[in-house]
């Protein structure tokens, strides 16, 4: 009798733990599912963004009126930055946090030295620290080097590459201006820049100083004498600010591009 009841109470416990597992696995296919469809097809443009009126009533408006006010302050044309080959996604990602505090729209990303072109598998995976930042970013992504340099982002603007040597011209030199200082600045204040910052081991490639229009390095007193990565993007960055060139140039259609995607993304993701 004592056998017959473990054998029927197995059965039972059985029975409920199945169907929890359905509970459990089938909101989780259908999350999954979701996310292969919406993934390649966000990230390739193809899917269409939904009207704004029916985002607008998705999200609090104090949330929209951030949107807004976020995006009045984006520099999309006077400056994009370049990351060329930076390994480690801790860093790509602590990067693309700090642009977007800067209110940089435009980034610019190659793969390390050793990937295949189109070598998906190896592409950025964007860590935690990024805070998701990455999704209020514009990312151009780009095989080489070399198809990097032949885009039109960089055919119209001035090439300013971060190259540590002991003739490199100081960054606050080559720009003028800081703190109001008259200075004289090799570059014109209306130039537009393209900045860009070589991997964490290798620094800039050769075909990129190649191309550079200037090189540039923030001056080290200490005995490393070189700053990480992306603490040396915040000091370019800094410098940039205060100098006045990241003053936010940012069409009004473009703004209401970006709210209208920021829009998008923040529901899809509720």
């Amino acid at each position: 009798r004592y056998q017959r009841r473990v054998r029927e109470a197995g059965v039972r416990k059985s029975t409920l733990t199945e169907a929890s597992c359905v509970v459990v696995l089938v909101p989780s296919v259908l999350a999954v599912a979701r996310c292969l469809f919406y993934v390649p097809h966000m990230r390739s443009g193809n899917i269409a963004l939904r009207p704004r009126d029916f985002l607008a009533s998705q999200l609090r408006a104090e949330r929209v009126t951030h949107f807004e006010r976020v995006a009045s302050r984006r520099v999309t044309q006077r400056l994009h930055v370049l990351l060329e080959g930076t390994s480690k996604e801790y860093n790509v990602s602590a990067m693309l946090r700090t642009l977007e505090s800067f209110g940089v729209q435009n980034v610019h990303l190659t793969p390390p030295t050793g990937n295949a072109p189109g070598d998906k598998a190896k592409r950025y995976g964007l860590h935690r620290v990024s805070r998701r930042s990455s999704q209020w970013l514009t990312l151009h992504r780009w095989d080489t080097t070399a198809a990097f340099l032949e885009s039109t982002a960089r055919r119209e603007r001035q090439l300013l590459v971060a190259h540590v040597t002991e003739h490199t011209q100081p960054l606050a030199d080559l720009i003028g201006g800081i703190n109001g200082a008259s200075g004289h600045a090799s570059l014109p204040p209306d130039t537009p820049l393209v900045v860009a910052m070589g991997s964490e081991l290798l620094g800039a490639s050769q075909q990129l100083l190649d191309a550079a229009d200037h090189t540039f390095v923030l001056p080290c007193v200490g005995l490393t004498e070189s700053l990480n990565v992306n603490a040396s993007l915040a000091a370019t960055l800094t410098t940039l600010q205060l100098a006045g060139r990241l003053a936010a140039d940012i069409t009004s259609e473009h703004q209401e591009e970006l709210v209208h995607k920021w829009m998008d993304h923040s529901v899809r993701r509720q």
